[in-house]
């Protein structure tokens, strides 16, 4: 993609920062682009800071994230594959998983209902615009609209926080997420039993200790941008439930911090990203860290992806487990619940 000035980057003073931030009617960024527009408003420009890290580094000469064949774990290759989900979990924060058992009928129908649900005509989508600061049910809109005085996304969200609230449209929507999120949830509760025993904790400690498990589902469409070197399609943040599972289409875009680089996750066909989140770095100490990540976009190619987080109960208490705690290493974070800990999240991406 296009970056800096040294590298070719689009001059600030090109963009209309004149431009009015009035929002679209449908709250959307298809809605902004179906004018035909050639310029980015100014409410998407990020920092001067933020754009100075999309100059690339080499991507090919980066280590990429790890791919692990989940199948391992169920052969005689389960020692090494137990060790290789734990040091992605350390070193990396996130990694993919091919393999997983979900059948890829529900992976296909799941991409096919978000794309087909952000290609309704807007009329139809509005019924489900809210303002994302509202704090249940689900909706659509702008990523981070909530954010009204800052940048914003170059994202479209529709947002579920309960997966009790449905679109009546497209008429296949509803059972398409579930599937993924039945399945998928499956996915990250076997990958915690993983983390537990390599942590040499009770096999199912991580699954007990954050109780009867809530999931958020975040379906994500990022349309081409005219000016994709001056905005972000999702801002820089950490998840702050246990595990996401996310399931992108083949376009490139999401982005992983790792030290001081970004590195750019190829899409894998049929694997999923698994994201460590905060809740797992609070419960493991600082064991297992919860990964930076953004989307970046492009000029000639939207983006869709489907990300499900698994959460403690929101009244579950989380703290460090005592028995990762001794005299070299005690607790680096205090205990609360997920309720308390989701209250203080700042960064402006909701889950």
């Amino acid at each position: 993609m296009a970056t800096r000035d040294k590298c070719n980057r689009t001059p600030l003073g090109t963009v209309a920062k004149a431009e009015q931030d009035s929002p679209a009617e449908d709250l959307s960024v298809t809605g902004l682009l179906r004018d035909g527009m050639e310029s980015v408003p100014a409410r998407f420009i990020r920092t001067e800071s933020e754009l100075a890290s999309f100059c690339p580094h080499n991507s090919m000469a980066l280590e990429p994230i790890p791919m692990i064949d989940i199948e391992g774990l169920h052969d005689y290759r389960c020692q090494f594959t137990m060790a290789a989900i734990s040091s992605a979990c350390r070193h990396w924060g996130c990694f993919q998983v091919v393999n997983h058992d979900i059948p890829q009928p529900v992976l296909d129908a799941a991409l096919k209902a978000a794309r087909d649900f952000f290609e309704m005509p807007s009329k139809e989508k509005q019924s489900y615009e809210k303002e994302t600061s509202e704090s249940n049910g689900s909706d659509n809109g702008i990523q981070s609209l909530e954010s009204k005085d800052k940048v914003v996304d170059w994202g479209d969200v529709m947002f579920h926080e309960d997966l009790k609230n449905w679109p009546a449209n497209p008429p296949d929507y509803k059972n398409a997420m579930l599937s993924y999120a039945r399945e998928s949830q499956k996915v990250m509760e076997k990958l915690l039993d993983v983390v537990s025993k390599e942590l040499r904790l009770v096999p199912t400690y991580f699954r007990d200790l954050f109780g009867d498990f809530e999931q958020s589902l975040r379906v994500n469409h990022y349309p081409p941008c005219p000016q994709p070197e001056l905005v972000l399609g999702l801002r820089p943040h950490t998840d702050p439930v246990v595990f996401t599972a996310l399931l992108e289409d083949q376009t490139r875009g999401l982005q992983v911090r790792n030290g001081d680089k970004w590195v750019t996750v190829d899409p894998e066909p049929d694997a999923l990203v698994i994201f460590v989140g905060e809740q797992l770095q609070v419960a493991s100490n600082g064991r297992y860290t919860a990964v930076t990540h953004r989307a970046v976009v492009n000029k000639t190619t939207d983006r869709i992806s489907i990300a499900m987080g698994l959460a403690p109960n929101s009244k579950v208490l989380v703290r460090p487990a005592p028995e990762l705690l001794e005299k070299s290493s005690p607790p680096r974070y205090e205990a609360r619940t997920y309720g308390e800990f989701r209250a203080t999240v700042s960064h402006g991406v909701r889950w």
